[in-house]
């Protein structure tokens, strides 16, 4: 039997506070729910920021021609492609994916230490350690503040407060020292979500646009959105059950006509099954 791997995809559509008339299509390119829209309108994608969307690997690997060698590399579900076509692999983005261990792991002297920093990947904090241990200016100390894998490299030292804004295992650290807050870095963090709902004046509402736990407050909001960001927001998209039947639908024909072919109902007549059974 064979099944169609589109139709298992889960389908969404918008949700019905946002008009796509406002959104971007570059960043609905970027975001992971947009898939069935941009399926719609394949006219309107931008390839580059479609190459690193974890689940347009369907799209993408029907038009290979138009990945971005760049951003596939950074593509959490490219990794398997990756692997058995090198030829592909940007390795400088490579070192930021965390799905991508175990290459990083085969060819350490292809990685760049800086994008290496922002690989949360709890496997790369002993390769960090080791490469500070040798050369402590390998790091970028602004990338590894975001990292939140990476916070016990610190010790005390070389904090990037702008950087560790947007870090969301940070918030304990982040709440102590609310006059080194960044807001437009804190506004993405998605842990931040009950800290800005009760200090918004902590809030850059370019940025919170984009982060996918803010869509209470962004929906309260409205007037103060950035449309661009907002349509690489996951948040603005909903389950369309009613595409996901459709959707469906060829593949519980395939299972009925497999599952009462001729053979299989003389079988289930021969075990004592009768009609009224079915």
């Amino acid at each position: 039997m064979v099944v169609s791997r589109m139709s298992l995809h889960p389908a969404y559509h918008l949700v019905p506070w946002v008009s796509l008339d406002k959104l971007n299509w570059s960043g609905l390119s970027a975001n992971p729910r947009a898939i069935s829209l941009l399926c719609d309108n394949p006219d309107l994608i931008d390839w580059m920021r479609l190459s690193s969307n974890p689940n347009a690997m369907d799209l993408l690997l029907a038009n290979v021609d138009k990945i971005d060698v760049r951003e596939f590399s950074k593509n959490p579900s490219a990794v398997g492609y990756l692997t058995r076509h090198p030829e592909m692999i940007d390795w400088r983005s490579l070192s930021r994916n965390e799905k991508a261990i175990e290459l990083i792991q085969a060819n350490l002297g292809r990685i760049d230490n800086h994008q290496l920093c922002l690989n949360s990947h709890p496997s790369i904090v002993p390769i960090l350690r080791k490469r500070m241990k040798k050369n402590i200016k390998c790091i970028n100390w602004a990338n590894l503040s975001t990292n939140p894998s990476a916070l016990e490299l610190f010790a005390g030292r070389n904090v990037n407060w702008s950087s560790l804004s947007a870090n969301p295992a940070a918030m304990d650290i982040i709440t102590e020292f609310p006059s080194r807050i960044s807001n437009i870095h804190i506004s993405r963090n998605p842990s931040a979500i009950s800290f800005l709902t009760e200090y918004p004046e902590f809030i850059d509402w370019r940025n919170l646009s984009g982060n996918a736990n803010a869509i209470d407050l962004l929906r309260e909001n409205v007037d103060l959105i950035d449309y661009e960001m907002l349509s690489a927001n996951p948040s603005i998209f909903e389950l369309d059950y009613a595409r996901m039947r459709l959707n469906f639908q060829p593949i519980a024909n395939e299972i009925m006509m497999f599952a009462l072919s001729p053979e299989r109902v003389v079988k289930y007549r021969k075990m004592g099954f009768g009609c009224e059974d079915w």
